[in-house]
């Protein structure tokens, strides 16, 4: 299998550990998941995006603290999310009522209604269980009208995943998405010329101000390289197809 990386806009060729030739990496995952075990958003290093407008990156992963300015690597997954929380005390231990995967149905996975109207949210259960989570964010009397919780979080919590596998990675690290910057990722993502899973991303963060006045950090994405379609069939089955079954559960 060639291992050469098509690279744009950077004359370093990048080395991924997952596609060098010979590399133990997807025999490893595959023997070491055993009994019908995917690749799960626990066993991934979880990447916050930092507030009051910090431009560094900041996570721990088996090397220890990590520290940096730009985030590279192979887009191995990109979907889509959403949260309800039944309370304004949102996460912690707290329990969402409704999740969804694809922000057109949710499924039920509390049992706490909280201070939810529980009629309103049965109206829009479907027939096979499912919730209609468009009707439900598209209604005057939708639980999106109850705004933000008591720690600044949203009731109704809509966000990307990313999950970017860098050059000496096994398992790929998560960025959670947030509504701040769907305006640079959402039509980023929409114009890669390749399937995102053949996308090697750089992401970088800039200090911005809301209409409020408050600082916040927004991602700025950079399509660093791609990758050829031998190497995507690799990521894709090695990577994508287990993290799409973990969060489409």
């Amino acid at each position: 299998m060639s291992t050469e990386i098509s690279t744009k806009k950077k004359s370093t060729e990048l080395s991924f550990l997952a596609l060098e030739e010979g590399s133990d990496v997807a025999e490893a995952i595959e023997a070491n998941l055993t009994g019908g075990e995917v690749m799960n958003e626990q066993d991934l290093v979880q990447v916050k995006i930092p507030t009051g407008g910090s431009t560094t990156w900041e996570f721990d992963d088996i090397t220890g603290v990590v520290e940096t300015k730009t985030l590279t690597g192979i887009c191995v997954y990109w979907g889509a999310g959403g949260l309800l929380w039944p309370t304004q005390e949102i996460g912690g231990r707290s329990t969402p009522l409704l999740v969804t995967s694809d922000l057109v149905t949710a499924r039920k996975v509390g049992d706490d209604y909280g201070d939810l109207d529980e009629a309103m949210i049965e109206s829009f259960r479907n027939p096979d269980g499912s919730y209609d989570w468009v009707g439900l964010s598209g209604t005057s009397s939708s639980p999106l009208g109850f705004g933000s919780g008591r720690n600044g979080g949203k009731r109704v919590d809509e966000h990307r995943n990313i999950c970017l596998l860098r050059e000496s990675d096994t398992f790929p690290v998560m960025i959670r998405v947030k509504a701040g910057s769907f305006s640079t990722i959402l039509p980023f993502v929409k114009k890669l010329p390749v399937p995102f899973y053949r996308a090697i991303l750089e992401l970088s963060l800039e200090k911005v101000e809301n209409q409020t006045g408050q600082t916040f950090s927004r991602i700025l994405p950079r399509l660093a390289g791609t990758l050829t379609r031998e190497q995507g069939e690799v990521i894709r089955s090695t990577y994508t197809a287990g993290l799409k079954q973990t969060f489409d559960r």
